[in-house]
């Protein structure tokens, strides 16, 4: 929880001033704001193409009675600040958990996995 906690307070980045890399993470919330899923499935377009990518942008409702979902799920403040733009910036502990948040994000607006048995 500390290191979500740095994150969401702020790194220092190249020429700016501290930002935050997270939304807030004391959240139960599965919900991703219009604005922000859509840019999420643009970049999957992008880097992956459209097979990768869900038909329309795909939205998320709480599954439990009593959920806490004043706020978004966790998510980069910014899809587009990729995990290898962050190295030598972050400690390897704080990037890593940067980088599962990342890709579980980008994974919302994927299709499916396909497995063969």
């Amino acid at each position: 929880m500390q290191l979500a906690q740095k994150l969401y307070e702020g790194v220092k980045l190249a020429n700016e001033e501290a930002t935050g890399l997270i939304t807030y993470m004391r959240t139960d919330g599965l919900h991703v704001s219009d604005a922000a899923a859509s840019d999420i499935h643009s970049l999957v377009i992008e880097r992956y193409g459209k097979d990768f990518a869900s038909e329309s942008t795909r939205k998320y409702f709480k599954k439990v009675k009593n959920a806490q979902e004043a706020h978004e799920a966790i998510r980069p403040t910014s899809i587009r600040r990729l995990p290898s733009m962050l190295i030598g910036i972050l400690d390897e502990d704080s990037l890593k958990l940067y980088a599962l948040i990342w890709s579980r994000t980008m994974a919302c607006q994927m299709v499916p996995t396909i497995i063969d048995q």
